[in-house]
């Protein structure tokens, strides 16, 4: 078990059951080095449909789905791996798209499903490795909410040939109170969008953030 909380403005963060604090110059080199990284060309408003107060993160992903037309794969998993909450091609460009509730140390769980998203993708299209995408499509259409893949793509064929040969791009959407990320009391959420912009960079793969 694994977390962070703030006391009296300090950080501490727990790992396998041991508190810890970091000290102020860490912080402060991480928001340096953010602060290189989080560029005005990295911020798009991606979606047009806002996020009420009263919606959780299915709420909303639904709603962007039906007003939107994003093919709708909140909680679909296989092999435990989340590809995406909302996928959209247009001019075959595939639009993945993770969202996020908040901006705080639940970005681990976020990095992680982007990364293994895109290594999914690069398995596809580097690697011919269909077995995952097939998953994907089959399980996709269990989904009883939003718009359902059947809709866009009849077979699992088509789905996995139309993905093999797209280009993709990847969209964060974060609810946050404060639209200055580097304002967040959280380090860990801070170290795991530096991490993920850097991979993504690394691996040249189109990353935006959205914020709502």
């Amino acid at each position: 078990m694994s977390g962070e909380i703030q006391v009296d403005e300090k950080n501490y963060y727990m790992f396998y059951g041991e508190y810890y604090t970091l000290d102020k110059s860490y912080a402060e080199r991480l928001n340096a080095t953010l602060h290189g990284k989080l560029r005005q060309e990295y911020f798009i408003d991606e979606l047009s449909s806002g996020w009420d107060s009263s919606q959780n993160e299915d709420d909303f992903n639904h709603n962007v789905s039906i007003n939107e037309g994003y093919i709708h794969l909140h909680r679909t998993r296989p092999e435990q791996i989340e590809f995406a909450d909302l996928l959209k091609i247009e001019n075959n460009t595939a639009t993945i798209i993770h969202v996020k509730d908040g901006f705080d140390c639940s970005m681990r769980e976020l990095e992680r499903q982007v990364e293994l998203s895109i290594i999914r993708m690069l398995d596809l299209q580097n690697n011919n490795q269909e077995l995952y995408m097939k998953k994907l499509y089959i399980n996709g259409k269990n989904n009883k909410r939003g718009v359902n893949i059947k809709d866009h793509f009849q077979t699992e064929q088509d789905f996995v040939e139309k993905m093999k040969k797209c280009s993709f791009r990847y969209v964060i959407i974060l609810k946050v109170d404060n639209q200055n990320l580097l304002a967040s009391n959280s380090n860990i959420a801070k170290h795991c969008l530096n991490s993920l912009i850097l991979k993504c960079f690394n691996r040249g793969v189109e990353l935006k953030i959205n914020l709502v």
